[in-house]
């Protein structure tokens, strides 16, 4: 109610040392809401802003739903601050609404570039824009390639589709991946992905999606020993000598259809998008693959991500991040094109999945070949502090971070197993794998890092360089040096 009055009054009881209060509310006229003017949307469209409302006019004024409303409009991330005031309308008993945004960037143009010991240089550039033609569309498209890897992805959203209030949305991706010294076979895959997004309350929102992926895996025939190729010892037995490649990953190499549905939910409470000093987001996904195509198996992806804001004086920032995953193969568990499952499509370590170890640098690897197989489960996790640098002024845009992270992968699956050993069984050394083989082919150690970055808010987007220390390791892994990106608005 527009002029309610609360009146608390209060009573002491002097004997038990109590006051009893009693509040006397007084709801006032009833107001009703006779126009919505907006202003100072010069590039956003107005129904883009009206439809975030709750209410429309005529309807009674509301102050919790229009507040409601306000942070809605400003959660879209298209304006610097968003006010909604009021003013007498041609009655008593009305009132006009004035929506007050001030717009803001709402496109990125990011650059970002890396180095590490065994993958050499990489960078990206992709185009973001948040208010797609002042629509509230999403759109971006990026391209990423490095030594051995090219990748083109493009996103669109339609927050509104149809006018309700669910998302629809179009992905592709294409990648060409080159094989290199830790990855010794070639795979390029395109993917299709239709979501549509459903909110379910206020910051807990879900999706659900079909998805497609169709990849074509090969490897050098240097790598092959088919008694046909020149490759490795020529013996006919794959893998069973380190110029070759695994007999597990072999299993998988031709072309490879992935056919599923799956859901998502997604809680957020961050304060920010761009730079979050409180709240958490969680999120799950699960995707089911075994609508047509080759794969059957069951994925599941979760994470959780927190700020809080340790000392205000200070700008002492915590951050925290959780991640983890697990494949369940329904299908045909042999790693063939003909099963469900294929080792190549295991989870595999990715940069900054533990800082301080390469992409492909730690998990399951096969012992004869040195080739990472990945794992069916995966986790990883973050401490961080961020803190503003001593002795620099903060209008420079200086902080610095100490971190710590840790993580494991592990469960490479029983076909990968049983190849590897058939090839040691039948192969020149024509022995079972020993105990310290096995170890690394079913590797379940978990790998640790601590570390410190340097995070800039330059003129030309944020910068950040990393630089990090193992501290638990195995002797077969791959260490990365340090990593570094840069990003900037228009």
């Amino acid at each position: 109610f527009a002029f309610v009055e609360v009146v608390p009054r209060g009573n002491r009881n002097f004997e038990d040392n109590t006051i009893d209060v009693t509040y006397l509310v007084d709801e006032g006229a009833r107001i009703f809401i006779e126009d919505i003017r907006i202003l100072g949307n010069d590039r956003t469209r107005d129904y883009v802003i009206r439809r975030e409302f709750d209410i429309s006019e005529g309807d009674a004024y509301n102050q919790v739903l229009v507040q409601r409303t306000r942070n809605r409009i400003q959660g879209l991330g298209f304006f610097q601050s968003v006010n909604i005031s009021t003013r007498p309308g041609s009655s008593p008993d009305r009132v006009i609404l004035f929506v007050t945004v001030i717009e803001q960037s709402t496109g990125d143009i990011s650059l970002a570039g890396g180095f590490s010991s065994n993958g050499g240089a990489s960078a990206s550039v992709s185009l973001t824009e948040r208010n797609f033609l002042g629509r509230g569309q999403f759109l971006r498209v990026a391209v990423n390639t490095s030594d051995d890897e090219e990748g083109y992805t493009f996103n669109f959203t339609e927050p509104y589709f149809l006018g309700y209030r669910v998302s629809a949305g179009l992905s592709f991706q294409a990648t060409q991946s080159d094989d290199t010294s830790d990855r010794q076979y070639i795979i390029d895959s395109n993917n299709v992905t239709v979501s549509f997004g459903i909110p379910i309350v206020e910051n807990l929102n879900s999706s659900v999606f079909y998805t497609y992926r169709n990849s074509d895996a090969s490897a050098n025939s240097v790598l092959l020993d088919d008694m046909v190729n020149t490759g490795g010892n020529n013996n006919g037995t794959q893998g069973d000598a380190d110029a070759e490649l695994s007999a597990a990953l072999v299993q998988g190499l031709g072309d490879f259809t992935a056919s599923g549905f799956g859901y998502s939910l997604v809680y957020n409470t961050l304060d920010s998008q761009q730079s979050p000093r409180e709240g958490v987001r969680a999120s799950i996904s699960q995707t089911f693959f075994g609508a047509g195509g080759d794969a059957e198996y069951f994925s599941t992806q979760g994470s959780l991500v927190g700020y809080h804001t340790l000392s205000e004086e200070e700008d002492l920032i915590l951050f925290g991040r959780v991640r983890g995953g697990h494949i369940e193969v329904f299908g045909s568990d042999n790693g063939t094109i003909g099963g469900g499952f294929r080792t190549i499509d295991n989870f595999q370590a990715r940069q900054n999945t533990v800082r301080g170890f390469d992409a492909f640098g730690f998990g399951p690897r096969d012992p004869i070949t040195n080739d990472p197989l990945g794992g069916r489960t995966f986790w990883n996790a973050t401490a961080e502090v961020q803190f503003p640098l001593p002795f620099v002024p903060r209008t420079l845009g200086l902080r610095g971070a100490f971190f710590a992270d840790a993580g494991q992968l592990t469960n490479v699956g029983d076909s990968a197993i049983t190849a590897i050993n058939t090839a040691s069984v039948t192969g020149v050394a024509g022995a079972p794998l020993t105990a310290a083989q096995r170890d690394q082919i079913d590797d379940d150690a978990i790998r640790a890092s601590v570390g410190g970055s340097l995070l800039w808010s330059s003129p030309f987007g944020p910068l950040r360089v990393d630089y990090a220390v193992p501290i638990a390791e195995e002797d077969f892994d791959d260490i990365e040096e340090f990593n570094f990106g840069v990003s900037t608005a228009f």
